[in-house]
């Protein structure tokens, strides 16, 4: 039985390639059996890890832990950690307690290439599987002469909360508009307790991912969206690769028209080493099985295969490739994508 443990993205100047941009449709659901699965040599158990349990990232990957547990003999634990970079890691040091597991791109060339946060261990040996959604982060301010990130001069608001990806984008913003030395940028604690700090008057503005807390917020205040300019995130991508020009549409929130954001999306990847047929089947019998799963938590009904190659964080894994292969959707432009994350991994290991 595999241990359980607590949870929680430079080198490629765009690590993740957006590939096709109109909204994917769903697919007709398949029927939930499982694919034949000769020659796969099932452990009792294997391991999804997941951000902590507080966040999205967790219910996520519980809902595909118990979809596939539930047509496949081999039953997933769902791991969650309260720092990701640790368990990532942990493919390298610890390979045995790690196989599948819920990322944010920006988390994964540096660990694929061995650098930042991973030059301790070296390259890791960690592949991706699918894309689901598309995480907004954006700056929502109650000040209404904040109307730019260049605003922030002389203001007090929240930058970040801890973990890798969120830091990342908000150094990258504090280098691109030359804030450092001239805004007081707090480091926060959750988007909740961070709201409750607007409210109180204790700062006027929160850099997050977009959730929830915005309405909290609205309804003591008037709250206004800062755009973040496409322009602004590939000058981003230079420094957190993985992340990509999005929109919080009109509606969503509150917003009186659509707003431009820091897009990061969540991926499931895997451990290099795992068998490809194992992968494949996996990967297989989750998406035939998608009405069990998609309306556990709206992230989730992204999850299709559609959209499960719209972006790259690290190459994918050949079982993956299989799948996607057979359905038609591994595409000349998937393959664009696909080819300088595996240059890239190729030359870390040389």
């Amino acid at each position: 039985m595999k241990r359980l443990f607590s949870l929680a993205a430079v080198g490629l100047a765009a690590a993740v390639i957006l590939v096709g941009c109109a909204p994917a449709a769903r697919p007709a659901p398949g029927p939930a059996t499982a694919p034949a699965t000769k020659q796969i040599k099932w452990p009792p158990t294997m391991t999804m890890n997941t951000p902590g349990t507080a966040g999205p990232g967790y219910t996520v990957g519980a809902a595909l832990a118990a979809t596939v547990s539930n047509h496949l003999p081999t039953k997933f634990i769902t791991t969650p950690f309260t720092e990701s970079l640790a368990w990532i890691k942990m493919m390298k040091t610890s390979p045995k307690e790690v196989d599948f597991g819920i990322h944010q791109t920006a988390e994964l060339p540096p660990a694929y290439r061995g650098i930042l946060h991973f030059s301790d261990v070296g390259p890791v040996p960690i592949k991706q599987v699918a894309v689901g959604s598309i995480v907004n982060f954006g700056i929502v301010t109650t000040d209404p002469s904040v109307k730019t990130v260049a605003d922030l001069k002389g203001k007090t608001w929240f930058g970040f909360t801890t973990g890798y990806a969120i830091e990342s984008m908000s150094n990258a913003l504090m280098k691109i508009y030359a804030l450092e030395g001239k805004t007081n940028r707090l480091q926060g604690r959750t988007p909740g307790l961070d709201a409750e700090g607007v409210i109180q008057g204790k700062a006027v503005a929160i850099f997050s991912a977009l959730g929830p807390w915005v309405q909290d917020i609205a309804q003591s205040k008037k709250v206004y969206f800062v755009p973040i300019t496409p322009e602004d995130v590939k000058d981003m991508a230079r420094e957190v690769p993985g992340v990509l020009p999005h929109f919080l549409k009109a509606g969503q929130l509150g917003a009186t028209q659509d707003v431009p954001t820091v897009g990061l999306p969540i991926v499931l990847a895997a451990r290099a080493d795992l068998d490809e047929e194992l992968v494949y089947t996996v990967i297989k019998t989750m998406y035939a099985s998608y009405d069990e799963y998609k309306g556990v938590h709206p992230f989730l009904r992204d999850f299709t295969p559609e959209n499960g190659v719209k972006a790259f964080g690290a190459p994918a894994h050949p079982g993956a490739i299989k799948y996607f292969k057979e359905k038609g959707l591994w595409t000349q432009a998937v393959e664009e994508a696909h080819q300088p994350h595996l240059k890239a991994y190729t030359e870390a290991r040389k």
